[in-house]
């Protein structure tokens, strides 16, 4: 990861919430990928074992895409 860019959170026992936002680069193993903004939440970690959703929104130089999926917490 490269670039300049904020980070901004939001902490609560329902919800983790974290917004990154500026010129970021993510390289490496894979094609370098330049992001503008990359919001992303996740719910229902309040206990273990849990059922939880990651969703969110990765903005690029042009377009943009929105992911979700379900994880299971045992630890």
């Amino acid at each position: 990861m490269d670039g300049t860019f904020s980070l901004e959170g939001a902490f609560s026992e329902e919800l983790l919430a974290l917004t990154i936002e500026g010129a970021l680069t993510i390289g490496g193993g894979i094609p370098k990928v330049n992001v503008s903004r990359l919001a992303w939440s996740l719910e229902g970690a309040n206990s273990f074992p849990a059922q939880v959703r990651i969703s969110g929104k990765i903005y690029g130089e042009v377009d943009e895409r929105s992911f979700s999926f379900d994880l299971i917490l045992d630890d």
